[in-house]
């Protein structure tokens, strides 16, 4: 996934909110994936009590495959730079061993 489609992902997000889980502020990141070469991770602020496979199960009917995250993550603060923007490249290193490690482990 480019820097490109990951916004474009998240752009659909913003425009099609899941019902379970609004999010608020999605983050999609394209991380390294062993296998794929890249996979997505969504990190959301929910404002009810959806679990991640519920709100993954909506976004599979309403996204094309290759825009499905591989994981969604519940996070209660997202980090911001100083001009109060959300922090991408501190996600980045923050998760950026998130899908290799998986794969170690399996």
């Amino acid at each position: 996934i480019s820097p490109g489609q990951g916004r474009h992902a998240q752009g659909r997000l913003l425009r099609r909110p899941v019902a379970l889980c609004p999010p608020r502020h999605p983050v999609a990141l394209g991380l390294p994936h062993a296998e794929l070469g890249q996979a997505i991770l969504l990190l959301v602020r929910c404002i009810d009590a959806a679990t991640p496979d519920r709100v993954a199960q909506q976004l599979r009917a309403r996204l094309p495959t290759y825009q499905v995250p591989a994981r969604i993550l519940r996070r209660q603060q997202l980090p911001l730079n100083p001009n109060g923007k959300i922090d991408r490249p501190q996600l980045h290193r923050e998760y950026h061993h998130l899908f290799l490690q998986e794969q170690q482990s399996a």
